[in-house]
């Protein structure tokens, strides 16, 4: 019987796993600012109890990881709403319902928060990623997204 990895949320010390996982989901990604900078921003994130980073660990390794952000609004009853990041599972380890797991603890933080929304973003050409989302109740016809990059 394979064991079920835990999930919860990244501490100071998931820091290393986290950035081997963030180089294998943007490989072209601009290089991070030197170590101490990196170690300072993530003690800021940590210290953020807006922010939440969640992994699925089995053991040391990490398998899957999300993060998101609770965004305080003047809006909807003064009900905030949330955005999803950064979705990644080990190519390895995918298909076997890591990442919806993965997904539902943070939607259910989120709910928590008394969200009234959460979205995600994901890329025109990965229609997976889509697919997989839709399954777990993202509407792909609720609103239109817009990026603009600096």
């Amino acid at each position: 019987m394979e064991k079920i990895p835990e999930i919860r949320e990244l501490t100071y010390h998931d820091l290393n796993v986290l950035l081997d996982a963030y180089r294998n989901l943007q490989p072209e990604d601009a290089p991070l600012p030197p170590r101490p900078e990196v170690e300072r921003m993530w003690r800021e994130i940590l210290a953020d109890p807006r922010l939440s980073y969640l992994g699925a660990f089995d053991g040391p390794r990490l398998l899957s990881t999300c993060n998101a952000v609770v965004v305080p609004n003047l809006t909807r009853g003064g009900r905030p709403y949330s955005v999803i990041e950064n979705v990644w599972t080990a190519p390895d380890r995918r298909r076997e319902g890591l990442g919806s797991a993965l997904l539902r603890a943070m939607l259910d933080r989120c709910w928590g928060e008394n969200c009234y929304k959460v979205m995600l973003l994901s890329g025109n050409h990965r229609d997976g990623a889509h697919e997989f989302y839709e399954r777990l109740g993202f509407d792909t016809h609720a609103k239109q997204g817009f990026v603009i990059r600096n």
